[in-house]
C-alpha cells in the first residue's frame, strides 16, 4: 500500500508538472486558476496519503504487540527439550520421560498435555529435532525449568519457547554475552557488572554492550595505574 501511494503521488506530481508547462506555453485562459486547483488537490492528496500511512503503521505496531503477547501467553506452559533421540522403536513420551527422570522429579504422561517434534526431519540431519512439551500445570513446567541444571553432563538441554522476535534478540544477545545471558518467563536477561538487566530491544542491547565495554576499559585502566 505504501508503494502504491508513493507511485500515485509521483504520477500526480508529474501530471501537475505537465499541466503547468502546457498552460505556461499555451497561455491558456484561466491557467492560473487551473494550476491553483491542481496544487490544492496535490496538497490534499499528499496529506491524505501521509495520514493513511501513519494509521497503517500504528495498526501494524498494535497487531505485532498483540501477537507477541498472545505467543507469550500461549507458550507459558511449554518448554523445548533438546537432545531426545529420534529412535523409531521407542515412543517419544517414553524417551522424554526417561530423560526428565534424570532430574529426580516424578512426572507421569498424564502431567503432559502434548509433546511433539519441532519441524520436519531432514534426511541428512543427524541431530535430533527439539521436542515441544506442553505441561498441564504451569507450576510443574516452572519446576522442571528451574532444576534443568541437573541435566548438565547429559545430552539433553531444556530451553523456553520464545516468540520469533524474542528468539532472534536472544541469539544476538548470546553473541555478546555468551553464557552470561538467559531467559526466564519468556524475558531475556544478561548479567553485567554484577547486576541482572532485562534486554527488551536490540537498541537497548547495544547500549548495555557499550556500557559494559566502557566499564571494563575504566576498570582496566585503574588496575594498571
Amino acid at each position: 500500500m505504501a508503494a502504491k501511494f508513493t507511485a500515485d503521488l509521483i504520477n500526480f506530481k508529474k501530471d501537475l508538472h505537465v499541466s503547468t508547462t502546457s498552460t505556461a506555453k499555451g497561455k491558456a485562459k484561466g491557467a492560473s486558476e487551473y494550476i491553483t486547483s491542481l496544487n490544492k488537490k496535490n496538497s490534499e492528496f499528499e496529506k491524505q496519503v501521509l495520514n493513511d500511512l501513519e494509521t497503517l503503521k500504528s495498526n501494524i505496531n498494535q497487531l505485532n504487540s498483540y501477537i507477541e503477547r498472545h505467543d507469550s501467553t500461549a507458550n507459558q506452559n511449554n518448554l523445548l527439550v533438546h537432545g531426545i533421540s529420534e529412535n523409531k522403536n521407542v515412543d517419544l513420551y517414553t524417551n522424554l520421560l526417561s530423560a526428565i527422570s534424570k532430574m529426580d522429579i516424578q512426572i507421569d504422561k498424564r502431567d503432559l498435555n502434548i509433546c511433539h517434534r519441532m519441524g520436519a526431519k531432514k534426511p541428512d540431519n543427524v541431530k535430533p529435532r527439539p521436542v515441544l512439551v506442553s505441561f498441564c500445570q504451569r507450576w510443574l513446567r516452572d519446576k522442571v525449568f528451574f532444576i534443568k541444571k541437573l541435566l548438565k553432563g547429559s545430552k539433553c538441554l531444556i530451553t523456553e519457547v520464545l516468540p520469533k522476535n524474542e528468539l532472534n534478540l536472544f541469539k544476538i544477545t548470546k553473541t555478546y554475552f555468551k553464557n552470561g545471558c538467559w531467559t526466564m518467563g519468556g524475558k531475556i536477561y544478561v548479567s553485567t557488572g554484577g547486576t541482572r538487566v532485562q534486554i527488551k530491544s536490540e537498541d537497548y542491547l547495544k547500549t548495555i554492550v557499550t556500557q559494559s565495554i566502557s566499564s571494563v576499559s575504566v576498570s582496566g585502566g585503574s588496575d594498571h595505574e
